[in-house]
């Protein structure tokens, strides 16, 4: 389902009119595709955009949750994208070197949705025996495992129940954590004059002296 677009430049639009059928590449969830059609076109827009709009429908085969054995299951899917959206979320299905569009990567990806989670047939199955019992998901959230009972009534008493640190913190620990609050150094450097230590860019304040130039009187203490 290799689809050309350049042919777009020749007519308004690209008729879709293709048996579906399943290959490798289909989810492992779906044993078969059966009476699978993909109809539709692919135009473009007043606005300029390249659209694709078909429908997809069909029966898949799949496994019968209760019994496995293999179940029709009916699907129909209106798929209606941009060819800016499909280069977004369908990387594979556009070839931008020859400008051709897999439309069979697309449906794959839009079919994996249809997959129920759970699907049976069966109505009349047996679902309860001698030390058995098949349930749903519901009831067997709803069921309390015995040994989480006392959990069970610790968790409804909860506001009997504190947290408590394991032992004391430390002075050294406490000390540890604040070692970073503390007070830096600023940079030093020698007066080249008298070479008493001195801030960078600052006159000497024992000679008065700043880039070789004598800027403060000093007068010496007695």
């Amino acid at each position: 389902m290799i689809i050309n677009l350049n042919e777009l430049n020749i007519k308004n639009d690209i008729a879709i009119d293709y048996e579906v059928l399943k290959d490798d590449k289909l989810d492992s969830r779906i044993i078969n595709l059966k009476d699978s059609k993909v109809t539709g076109k692919i135009y473009e827009n007043a606005a300029g955009e390249i659209k694709l709009e078909c429908l997809f429908n069909g029966t898949m085969i799949i496994e019968d949750a209760i019994n496995l054995d293999d179940i029709p299951y009916d699907f129909k899917i209106n798929i209606d994208l941009s060819l800016d959206e499909i280069k977004e979320n369908c990387l594979d299905s556009y070839d931008f070197h020859k400008n051709t569009l897999d439309l069979k990567e697309i449906l794959w990806q839009n079919i994996v949705l249809e997959v129920p989670i759970s699907y049976s047939k069966v109505s009349d199955a047996k679902l309860k025996g001698d030390g058995w019992e098949l349930i749903d998901e519901v009831s067997k959230n709803e069921e309390i495992d015995p040994r989480l009972e006392k959990l069970k009534d610790l968790l409804e008493r909860w506001w009997l129940v504190m947290a408590v640190p394991k032992r004391r913190t430390s002075k050294t620990k406490k000390r540890m954590r604040r070692t970073h609050l503390k007070k830096e150094v600023g940079a030093i450097t020698t007066c080249p004059k008298c070479g008493a230590a001195i801030r960078p860019h600052r006159a000497c304040e024992k000679c008065g002296n700043y880039k070789g130039q004598n800027v403060l009187n000093v007068t010496e203490e007695k």
